[in-house]
């Protein structure tokens, strides 16, 4: 009697195994599917897509719009915390 119920235990933990397994698949594949949707929405049509020297005309461009002088104006507020301050802190 007790093999026998040891038997029907390990039958009904196959068969949760096989369960968990098919939804496993089933999630899986609902993932791949999400991820290919969003893919197709983010990517870029081909006939927008810029070769290397266009971006970095564009980039040039943008620089030449926007002096040396002016990319280092940045001043921190006066009630930031030091970053070494807040990384101590966090370990």
């Amino acid at each position: 009697m007790e093999h026998e119920a040891y038997g029907a235990t390990d039958a009904l933990e196959k068969k949760a195994r096989e369960e968990m397994n098919l939804q496993e698949a089933r999630e899986r594949k609902r993932n791949r599917e999400t991820a290919r949707q969003r893919n197709n929405k983010t990517a870029v049509p081909e006939d927008q897509y810029r070769t290397a020297a266009e971006r970095r005309a564009e980039g040039k461009a943008l620089r030449d719009t926007v002096p040396r002088e002016d990319h280092g104006g940045w001043k921190a507020p006066k009630d930031r915390r030091d970053p070494v301050e807040l990384v101590l802190e966090s370990n």
